[in-house]
């Protein structure tokens, strides 16, 4: 493995930890099919084998989104203390890779991908806030995140989420849009989306 980040901020978790519920991108060489493999949920939960990819914590393989020889998405468990596990393909592991615990370790997905810059903002109207179309001042926008921690009640990393009530709104993160405080309307899982993506 040559590294793992925050699958929104591309920050290595080496340097901020990892979050129960985070998406998480591991980088490396023969980590799984040449052919790139996207996961869809079935029966309401993402696979924990997805094209000959399995990652493993503790003997429990973690849900995946995304494999390919080069990069996997995986959504981290519950932790307590250490993150430590290893990747297969095809049933031949890697040596173990070790991280740290974070209470949070928070990423917003950007525009380009790159984790820097625009963040990805959906408008009121449901299309992408830009240069050319930018939102209007007052107006509502969605952004999504991950790595914020664990969430109340409690969903299984992995599972898709339905209907999950917003966090209470003394825990809603603070937000600032050109340095200018903004209203935090809703805070919580993205519904119809994995538990690690919020919003």
């Amino acid at each position: 493995m040559q590294g793992v980040v925050n699958a929104a901020s591309q920050r290595r978790v080496t340097e901020a930890g990892v979050a129960v519920n985070e998406i998480i991108s591991i980088f490396g060489s023969d980590l799984g099919p040449a052919e790139p493999v996207a996961a869809t949920p079935e029966c309401g939960a993402f696979p924990r084998s997805l094209g000959g990819v399995r990652v493993v914590k503790d003997g429990e393989a973690l849900p995946l989104l995304y494999v390919s020889d080069r990069q996997i998405n995986t959504v981290t468990p519950f932790l307590g203390g250490i993150f430590e596990f290893h990747v297969e393909f095809n049933g031949v592991p890697s040596h173990l890779h070790a991280v740290s615990e974070a209470w949070t370790a928070p990423g917003v997905f950007t525009f380009d991908g790159s984790g820097t810059g625009a963040a990805l903002v959906i408008k009121e109207d449901g299309t992408l806030n830009g240069r050319q179309r930018p939102a209007r001042r007052g107006s509502v926008g969605v952004l999504y995140a991950t790595g914020l921690g664990r969430l109340s009640p409690d969903v299984p990393p992995g599972e898709v989420v339905f209907h999950e009530p917003p966090l209470p709104e003394a825990s809603r993160p603070p937000a600032s849009i050109g340095g200018q405080p903004a209203e935090v309307l809703y805070a919580g899982a993205a519904p119809g989306s994995s538990s690690a993506s919020t919003k």
